[in-house]
C-alpha cells in the first residue's frame, strides 16, 4: 500500500515512539506484522458500503414502526367493535326482557 510521503512519516515516528514506550507490545505488533504480512486486504469495492447498511437499517426500523403503528390502531378498533357489538346485544335482550 503506497501513502503520501507525511503520512509514511508519521507512521514512522509513531512506531519509533511505541517501541521505547512499550517494547513488549511492538514486539508483538512486529510478530503479528510478520504473520499476516501475505495476507491480501479486501479493497474498499468489496466491503459493502456504510451508507447502503445503514439506509437499510433505517429502512427496517421504519418498517417496524409503521407496522407497530398499524397493529395499535387495528387492535384499537377491533376494541371499539367489539364493545359496540356487547352494547346493541345488552340493549337488544333489555327490549325483549
Amino acid at each position: 500500500m503506497q501513502l503520501p510521503y507525511h503520512q509514511q512519516r508519521l507512521l514512522r515516528r509513531t512506531d519509533r515512539t511505541l517501541r521505547r514506550s512499550d517494547p513488549q507490545l511492538a514486539a508483538m505488533l512486529a510478530i503479528f506484522a510478520q504473520l499476516y504480512a501475505g495476507d491480501v486486504l479486501t479493497s474498499p469495492e468489496q466491503r459493502p458500503p456504510a451508507r447502503r447498511v445503514a439506509w437499510l437499517f433505517a429502512a427496517v426500523a421504519w418498517l417496524a414502526i409503521i407496522l407497530s403503528a398499524c397493529a395499535a390502531v387495528l387492535s384499537r378498533a377491533a376494541g371499539r367493535l367489539t364493545r359496540g357489538r356487547l352494547g346493541a346485544a345488552q340493549h337488544s335482550r333489555a327490549r325483549i326482557g
